[in-house]
């Protein structure tokens, strides 16, 4: 999982909840941070947060609102962003590559 340093706390960086609340300079630096070590950056999305039009409105308590709906409707556009600038592949790719 990609994580960060955030006001001298290490943090998730780069999925749900922290893809969504995050500035996107934020998630880059992570990545780059990684590239840089050689690490592969892992990064995780739930489905309906690149379909949050599909999504019923359910009535939740304030906390839980704003962990699940907070920035949903920017997902889609952070993801591509992220996806146009950096290389990904699959897991089991990865490993065989580097495996050895």
């Amino acid at each position: 999982l990609l994580v960060t340093k955030l006001l001298g706390k290490q943090i998730p960086a780069a999925g749900g909840f922290y893809l969504r609340v995050l500035p996107l300079y934020i998630i880059k630096n992570a990545i780059k941070s990684y590239e840089k070590q050689k690490m592969p950056a892992s990064l995780y999305i739930h489905s309906w947060e690149l379909t949050p039009e599909f999504i019923p409105k359910i009535r939740l308590p304030k906390k839980n609102h704003f962990i699940t709906f907070h920035n949903i409707d920017k997902t889609f556009s952070k993801m591509e962003n992220i996806l146009s600038e950096f290389n990904f592949t699959k897991f089991e790719t990865y490993l065989s590559k580097n495996s050895k």
